[in-house]
């Protein structure tokens, strides 16, 4: 909803210039807003278990994913510090990411469930 909003602010912005090109206009008004919440919602990173487990660096990327802050605000330098701070311990010799079995993850999401 929060794109649809501010696409509408675009639209009547563009709606009050010249009605010349005024589709091309909104559309590439438009696509600068678009663009950043389509890469997170098709990133989908937090649904990787080793980004699970950092509630600060969570909340950073919620924050623009919501469109609260700027997607610089993720690379603030205390965030920065969060990240190497965790992979300072990896030699680059990282093991296969254990997959949790369906059945755990099904009995999870039900478990969520009201």
């Amino acid at each position: 909803m929060s794109v649809a909003a501010l696409q509408a602010i675009e639209l009547r912005e563009t709606l009050a210039g010249d009605p010349a090109g005024l589709s091309l206009r909104f559309y590439k008004r438009a696509a600068r807003l678009i663009d950043i919440p389509w890469s997170i919602a098709a990133g989908n990173d937090l649904r990787m278990p080793e980004a699970q487990r950092e509630e600060t660096l969570a909340m950073a990327f919620h924050r623009v994913a919501n469109l609260l802050a700027p997607p610089a605000s993720v690379m603030h330098p205390t965030n920065v510090l969060r990240v190497m701070r965790g992979n300072l311990g990896n030699t680059g010799k990282n093991a296969p990411l254990e997959r949790p079995k369906i059945s755990e993850v099904r009995g999870r999401a039900n478990a969520a469930l009201p």
